[in-house]
């Protein structure tokens, strides 16, 4: 599709701010589950090498560490899509890309809400069966990038859109949407440089076809 090699030739115009910015990103993803765990690992094992019985402390204080984790790490995730989006953004339109734009906050709460909000659904989907999470996933999986293109618009009107745009482009989303997850799970595979191109490649063409779908303009690059 001409998407996926448009997507392969924007992000390869300019690819380090992408990389570096995944690379601090996943760092940071790894501290947040790590670090909390093995502080408190550390503190468990030198009470109980001090005659502490810790059992006790097992439901108060770890399990609800491990939650607080888990909804640390997938606010993270949020938030670092949403800055995918935002990067990819700039780069459709043509813009230089810099680090910081993959590292935005207030601007990009819209747009990791509404990223938040497409991942509930899909889970929830999922849980009730799996088809059912496909199936959401294959309709609404612009609403994010809808969102990042336009920070006003209300959370519903993105999922709005997007169900209409997929609808009315419905063989082409679902293509798009194999082949882009089929390319970018053989890139994972490519050591390091594959791991750290596989997202923001991913994203501008999400990006991309998502424009293409609205019959709005993107830079094209040969």
């Amino acid at each position: 599709m001409d998407i996926v090699g448009q997507s392969f030739k924007g992000y390869l115009k300019q690819p380090v701010p992408g990389m570096l910015a995944m690379l601090v990103h996943f760092i940071i993803t790894f501290a947040l589950l790590l670090v909390p765990s093995a502080v408190v690992g550390g503190i468990f094992a030198a009470m109980e090498e001090g005659g502490t019985d810790i059992e006790p402390l097992v439901p108060t204080v770890g399990i609800p560490l491990m939650v607080v984790m888990g909804l640390a790490a997938f606010a993270y995730l949020f938030w670092l899509m949403a800055n995918l989006f935002n990067g990819s953004r700039k780069i459709a339109e043509g813009q230089k890309v810099t680090f910081r734009d993959y590292f935005r906050f207030a601007q990009l709460n819209g747009c990791a809400g509404v990223y938040a909000c497409f991942f509930i659904l899909v889970m929830l989907g999922s849980i009730a069966g799996g088809f059912p999470g496909l199936i959401l996933f294959a309709l609404l999986w612009p609403a994010p990038v809808i969102k990042a293109d336009n920070p006003d618009k209300p959370l519903m009107d993105c999922f709005r859109e997007a169900l209409n745009l997929v609808m009315e482009n419905l063989g082409q989303s679902l293509l798009f949407i194999l082949v882009c997850y089929l390319i970018s799970s053989l890139l994972v595979f490519i050591p390091i440089v594959g791991f750290l191109a596989a997202y923001p490649i991913w994203a501008l063409g999400m990006v991309l076809f998502a424009r293409t779908m609205q019959r709005r303009p993107a830079v094209r690059w040969e």
